[in-house]
């Protein structure tokens, strides 16, 4: 006797419906990748800020000047905010708040 499984034969992942939960989670691991890829970008304007004088108002001047810098700056401390609280919510969940 066979058992017949009905498998789809075409998974269109943009069809699937994700619930919030869903969704929250992905974004979650999302931002910590984001994090981790802005270690090293972060830590090189650390790094610099606190080579001289010089090279940090070279850095502020740049801060203040460039679009693409306050754009990875902000996202970055986007994806710190939203991980953290993510985390705090999903620690919630886990003892049942």
């Amino acid at each position: 006797m066979s058992v017949k499984h009905q498998r789809p034969v075409f998974l269109n992942l943009f069809q699937i419906r994700l619930p919030l939960p869903g969704i929250a989670s992905i974004m979650h691991r999302i931002s910590g990748v984001a994090m981790v890829l802005a270690i090293p970008f972060l830590a090189l304007l650390l790094h610099y800020s606190l080579a001289g004088a010089e090279t940090f108002a070279y850095l502020l001047n740049l801060l203040q000047s460039s679009m693409a810098v306050k754009a990875l700056l902000f996202f970055a401390f986007w994806a710190l905010l939203y991980h953290l609280f993510a985390g705090i919510r999903f620690l919630l969940i886990d003892v049942e708040i």
